[in-house]
């Protein structure tokens, strides 16, 4: 009697994983036919079923009957068709499908298959028995009608040796495969087929020689790794004493499921793919294609171990016209069971070994894999073209693809915007010949966004300038995507730089610079500004390269006519050039936002004035800043603007009044152009173009040469605005303007800011004119506002402006908003709380110094690393000179102006 082993948990789901197609037709399930990505069967427990109303559904592995209304797994539908009950079904499918069931201590092993390896003449030599639970032993005759379980003594055999020896006498095809079972479904098909005994891996030279040199050999390797392995070694033994062997690798193996599931290492073989729907024809026709084995080129070549990458390494070295026969042999095997993301990406590689498209690759694998492209939807298409490329994520969770072209790189947004989305058609039809609709190509944008934020790697996406690795880039925004790299040894352009920027609409290609003939003060032709402003100017510009620093807002003021917005198209094209170069100022937050997310110096013109929102997120602009709102169309989530730009005014005026934005600007002056001066902006523009190749260069060669010098200067005290004011001293340096000659000048200007603050806000200027003729007063808050009222009517100051306090608290915030401007024009302000009910009363105490804490004429000492103080700043300072293209002498830098 026959013991039920009762399935454990991992074995009813190896039942459950039968693919039900099988075990529908294994037990005479009948016809099918295709509804959509279902089959339709009939079935006969409810009666007449003309309408076949039983449908399989592959992708589910499950089955519904629309009749009886009732469905179920495999197991079930193996009940239904056997007519058995759940013990007896388990047992057929078992055994039927090769699972093997947990062994019993009181279950004993029974014989399901014998298989006899007979000699020449047909003796029975050996048998090869496969057991229930799973297990394959040899047994050999004991003479006494039984059998001894061992081949001690015994030769090995090929498997049918008699009807093998039959056919190689009449020249057929001899098939090899890997087992008993799948020789003789072969044999059932009229193949002349064996095998040996115990699996992959035993085949040795007592089986070989029966075959003689000429005999035409098909090996047909099980699809893993060991079948690989001993399909190779078979055809090495072979082809050696003479037989003609191909290995026949049959397509669409990784597609099935076995009990070891899916993919490249399924070990599924012949007889899984005949089951999957393949036949004799379609097998005869795959072993005329095949070419003949090449032991010792295949041999040195052919490692197991080898992945794919090597493998495509070892393509693109060969020789040209080995390279086809490599691809087919040793790439496309691996190349067609890799993941699709992998796929994708060696695909590239590979068309461009072999040049050809990517159509041609794609083609390759399908019919590798048997899968027709009518099988494969454009959404799956689109899929894997976007999955081909780099995915990845900026640090806020933006998705991105690199995109590597033949000559160069591409970042491009991942969406459903319009750069994405034709580039992913674009690829489409060039491999498939028409255009994909927009569905498969919103489900394509789907998944790369969802690989690119959960998968991905996180980059930081910077627009125009950024630092990596040590070194400062430059984006020149061009078409083919090349950065300059800029190094204390030199500058360089870079044909694919690293993942680094962001692109926006606005940004205009930078023209290339002129390597060994920079010169910044080729700008002193093209601006209207006096010698200590074009000092000024030119350092800011050279630190408008720097990144990742709080940037100074330049605030180009004068009378009509004084080339206020041609000035900023200069410097706007010198850094950051623009398909619109200058902008109004945005009323809108939002729309201000977009503008300085998207420019990295954007220029606001002919400004009347500014909104403290406005102030604000200039403020922000140019120290690091951003905004957050709520995404279109979403309930919960954020879009989040991080800006971090170089922001440009102009006005008639100084339209900067906010005490906090004056403190981050330079203010330059332009004077009218005079009539007789004046020329054509055409011919104007014609010579700076001719000029700006030399001029950026100049730039670049500069802070190539400060980044050198940068780390050997201190300076022992720094203003607000300490990145740009220590950058700007070292600059100022290389360009012989020198450093404390810079600190001066912007000093100077820092005054006027001051001066221009103290104008521009009335309760500031209503102090000092109180403070005038005393040295100190001391009063509580509301006594103070009485007393700026009365002044203010003195010196004509609206009190009933919006800017002017009405109450004693508002006035102690703009005194804490103007208490440094104070400070600097000698008015010392301190607020204080003298004890009482509810925290004290709010005084302040004015006090007039005659030394303010930064006095203009302060000079700002430095030291070298060395420690010591010079003043020629080179001092101790090591000179250098680099092979890198753009590097220069400092020396050569502290000559090349004046100081003054």
């Amino acid at each position: 009697m026959t013991l039920f082993i009762v399935p454990g948990k991992v074995e009813i789901e190896q039942l459950k994983s039968i693919p039900i197609v099988d075990i529908w037709n294994k037990y005479g399930g009948g016809d099918l036919k295709r509804r959509g990505k279902e089959w339709a069967g009939r079935c006969t427990r409810h009666g007449n079923d003309s309408n076949p109303s039983l449908m399989l559904n592959p992708e589910k592995n499950n089955f519904y009957c629309h009749g009886c209304k009732e469905g179920g797994d495999g197991i079930k539908l193996g009940c239904w068709l056997l007519n058995c009950d759940f013990k007896k079904t388990i047992t057929q499918l078992t055994a039927d499908f090769n699972i093997t069931l947990p062994a019993s201590k009181t279950a004993k092993k029974e014989i399901a298959a014998t298989y006899d390896y007979q000699d020449a003449d047909g003796n029975l030599i050996y048998q090869a028995v496969r057991m229930i639970p799973k297990d394959f032993r040899q047994r050999q005759p004991d003479g006494k009608g039984g059998g001894i379980w061992n081949l001690i003594g015994i030769t090995r055999l090929p498997y049918k040796l008699p009807e093998l020896l039959a056919a190689i006498g009449r020249e057929d095809m001899i098939y090899i495969v890997e087992g008993e079972k799948d020789a003789n479904n072969l044999n059932t098909l009229g193949f002349a087929t064996t095998c040996n005994s115990e699996g992959a891996g035993k085949w040795t030279e007592a089986h070989s020689k029966y075959f003689p040199a000429g005999t035409e050999v098909a090996i047909l390797p099980d699809h893993d790794k060991p079948g690989r392995q001993h399909a190779t070694a078979v055809a090495n033994q072979l082809t050696a004493q003479g037989c003609l062997v191909k290995v026949a690798e049959l397509p669409g193996l990784a597609k099935l499921r076995t009990k070891k599931g899916t993919g490249s290492e399924n070990g599924a073989d012949i007889s899984d793919w005949l089951k999957a729907g393949h036949d004799k024809d379609e097998l005869v026709q795959l072993v005329s294609n095949t070419e003949y084995w090449e032991p010792a080129e295949e041999e040195a070549e052919l490692d197991p171990e080898q992945d794919l990458g090597a493998l495509l390494d070892g393509l693109e070295t060969s020789p040209e016209k080995d390279r086809l026969k490599y691809f087919k042999k040793m790439v496309l095997p691996m190349l067609a069971d890799t993941d699709p993301v992998e796929r994708a990406q060696a695909s590239k590689r590979v068309a461009k070994a072999l040049d050809v498209s990517m159509q041609v690759i794609n083609q390759e694998i399908r019919q590798w894999t048997g899968e027709s492209r009518d099988e494969k939807s454009q959404a799956d298409i689109l899929t894997e073209i976007a999955l081909s490329n780099v995915l990845f994520h900026d640090d806020l969770k933006e998705p991105y693809t690199l995109v590597e072209f033949e000559d160069h790189n591409c970042i491009i947004k991942i969406g459903q915007g319009k750069d994405y989305v034709r580039y992913i058609a674009g690829e489409y039809y060039r491999q498939i010949g028409n255009s994909p609709c927009n569905e498969a190509i919103r489900q394509a944008v789907n998944v790369a966004e969802a690989k690119a934020i959960f998968e991905g790697p996180e980059y930081k996406l910077e627009l125009r300038v950024t630092s990596h690795d040590g070194a400062f880039w430059y984006d020149l925004g061009d078409e083919r995507n090349r950065a300059i790299q800029i190094t204390p040894g030199g500058w360089q352009v870079i044909d694919r730089p690293p993942i680094l920027f962001r692109r926006r609409n606005n940004q205009a290609a930078q023209i290339e610079p002129q390597q060994g003939a920079g010169n910044v003060w080729r700008l002193a032709d093209f601006v209207n500004l006096d010698e200590s402003s074009l000092k000024l100017l030119l350092v800011y510009l050279v630190t408008s390269l720097v990144p990742g620093i709080p940037h100074v807002i330049p605030v180009f003021h004068g009378e009509k006519g004084a080339a206020k917005s041609t000035t900023m198209q200069f410097i706007r094209r010198i850094l950051d050039p623009a398909k619109r170069e200058l902008f109004a100022l945005p009323r809108d937050q939002n729309e201000l936002a977009l503008h300085l997310y998207g420019n990295y110096m954007p220029c606001y013109d002919n400004l009347s004035g500014l909104s403290q929102m406005q102030s604000d997120m200039l403020c922000g602009a140019a120290t690091g800043g951003g905004i957050s709102k709520r995404t279109l169309y979403s309930n919960d989530e954020d879009t989040i603007l991080k800006f971090f730009c170089c922001p440009v005014l102009n006005g008639i005026n100084v339209v900067a009044n906010a005490t906090d934005l004056l403190d981050r600007c330079l203010i330059f002056e332009l004077q009218r152009i005079a009539e007789e001066d004046r020329r054509e902006v055409t011919a104007v523009f014609r010579e700076f173009e001719a000029a700006r190749p030399i001029i950026f260069a100049g730039l670049l060669d500069t802070l190539s040469a400060a980044m050198q010098l940068y780390p050997t200067i201190q300076l022992k005290r720094l203003p607000r605005m300490a990145d740009f004011a220590k950058w700007g001293y070292v600059i100022a340096e290389v360009l012989g303007i020198g450093g404390e000659t810079f600190m001066s000048l912007y000093r100077q200007n820092m005054d006027r800011i001051n001066a221009t603050a103290i104008d521009e806000n009335v309760v500031a200027s209503a102090i000092v004119a109180l403070m005038s003729e005393q040295t100190e007063l001391d009063c509580t808050m509301a006594e103070l506002l009485d007393k700026l009222n009365e002044v203010a009517e003195e010196v004509r100051i609206d009190t009933k402006s919006r800017y002017w306090p009405k109450q004693p608290n508002a006035l102690s915030n703009q005194i804490t908003q103007i208490k440094s401007n104070l400070l600097d024009v000698g008015i010392e302000c301190n607020k204080y709380r003298m004890s009482g009910n509810k925290g004290g009363i709010r005084r302040v105490n004015l006090v007039k110094i005659e030394n303010p804490s930064l006095p203009s004429s302060r000079r700002h000492e430095y030291s070298n690393d060395a420690g010591s103080s010079s003043d020629d700043p080179f001092e101790g300072f090591t000179k250098y000179e680099s092979d890198m293209p753009g590097a220069k002498k400092l020396l050569n830098f502290r000559g090349s102006r004046s100081a003054d």
